[in-house]
């Protein structure tokens, strides 16, 4: 059960507007991003260590029994800039999709836009993301790897929210009615790391594969993400597809979503 039911709430007395939205979500997001790192000792330093730790064991693994690392410069900025994105794209995962269950009292007792829900938990994730964000940008300054390409940065940023937003709105619409989609997400997110080029080059792959991996639309984020911290070029047609990919789950959760509101009071 979330501890958001333990804040105290205000709703504006207009919450249908999208500024109201807006600001919900806001206030919710900030809520959900000290819930998360609550009496922690180190507090939001492990929004840090926690993918820097994870982006160490990944390459000292990929490097010394896979060779992962063939013909890819700065390999260990390679995978730290894949997983970071990776990490909010599977955190989004996992706290979006109960996000309506989580926050069922709420949802029973008081009159609000119930999307603020998953787009909260989205929020909270971004929030621990923007403060790991600078670690990278350090790890590029050292290495030497950043340029003009840079400025790619917000593009990449908002294709990866616009990739969340989609999923998410989509898997916490049918989590009430259907709870074995939080095993369906924990099961896809196990292989999903593999399955996204965080840890190897697609271009290493053959052409068969590599048009695979474009399916997968956190594959043009990640390519952004190394053209703008490793000045890579950037595999526009990879781009393109995760663009089109999530306009379209998007609009397939809004609209589940907004079919199925009005059932989840009975359900959380």
């Amino acid at each position: 059960m979330s501890a958001l039911q333990d804040v105290d709430v205000v709703v504006p007395a207009r919450a249908e507007r999208a500024r109201d939205l807006a600001g919900l979500t806001w206030v919710l997001s900030r809520k959900n991003f000290q819930i998360r790192y609550k009496r922690a000792v180190l507090g939001v330093v492990w929004a840090v260590l926690q993918p820097a730790f994870q982006a160490a064991v990944l390459t000292v693994v990929f490097v010394e029994f896979f060779d992962a690392s063939r013909g890819v410069e700065h390999y260990p900025l390679y995978v730290l800039s894949g997983l970071l994105p990776w990490a909010f794209f599977a955190q989004s995962m996992s706290a979006g999709t109960t996000s309506v269950v989580d926050n069922g009292p709420l949802v029973k007792k008081v009159a609000l836009p119930l999307l603020v829900f998953p787009l909260s938990a989205i929020g909270g994730t971004a929030l621990a993301f923007a403060a790991a964000l600078p670690v990278l940008l350090v790890a590029a300054l050292v290495t030497g790897t950043v340029g003009w390409a840079l400025l790619l940065l917000p593009v990449a940023v908002l294709l990866q929210v616009l990739v969340a937003v989609g999923v998410v709105t989509l898997t916490s619409s049918l989590y009430p009615a259907f709870r074995d989609v939080r095993y369906l997400v924990e099961s896809l997110l196990v292989v999903g790391l593999y399955l996204s080029p965080v840890v190897y080059d697609p271009a290493l792959a053959g052409d068969t594969v590599q048009g695979l991996l474009r399916l997968n639309p956190l594959t043009g984020v990640l390519s952004l993400y190394r053209a703008a911290f490793l000045d890579r070029p950037v595999d526009l047609a990879a781009v393109g597809l995760s663009l089109l990919v999530a306009l379209l789950v998007l609009a397939l959760g809004l609209a589940v979503f907004r079919r199925r509101s009005d059932e989840f009071p009975d359900l959380v």
